[in-house]
C-alpha cells in the first residue's frame, strides 16, 4: 500500500505523482531556469523519495511505524521549505506577484 502512496508515479493520489506535477508547474513559472532554489529543492525531495526502502518505512514495531513517521516529516519539513521559497520566488520582483505562469492560465 506505501508503494502506490509514496512511488507510484501513475497514481494520481500518489507523493510521486504530485512532485511530478509540481515539477510541471514550476518548469512553467517565468523565472524558471531549471536549476532555481525551488527546483533544486524539488531535486533533493525527488532524490529521497526514489531512495527511499518501502519495505523498512512499512516495518510495524511495537505497534507503530517510526521510520515513516520520521520519512513523512522529513517530506513535510521539505514541502514547507520549497512552498516558502515558491512564495518568495513569487513576490521578490517589486513586491508585486508576478503574472500566472503558463501552467496555471491552461489550467484556468
Amino acid at each position: 500500500m506505501l508503494d502506490l502512496l509514496l512511488v507510484d508515479p501513475s497514481n494520481p493520489r500518489s507523493l510521486a505523482f504530485a512532485l511530478a506535477a509540481l515539477r510541471d508547474h514550476l518548469a512553467a513559472m517565468p523565472a524558471s531556469t531549471g536549476s532555481t532554489r525551488a527546483e533544486r529543492l524539488l531535486d533533493h525531495l525527488e532524490t529521497e523519495l526514489a531512495a527511499a526502502d518501502i519495505g523498512a518505512l512499512g516495518a510495524v514495531s511495537d505497534g507503530r511505524r517510526d521510520a515513516l513517521v520520521v520519512f513523512l516529516g522529513g517530506v513535510t519539513a521539505q514541502l514547507e521549505q520549497l512552498s516558502v521559497t515558491v512564495h518568495r520566488t513569487c513576490t521578490s520582483r517589486a513586491g508585486r506577484p508576478p503574472s500566472r505562469c503558463r501552467s496555471c492560465r491552461s489550467s484556468s
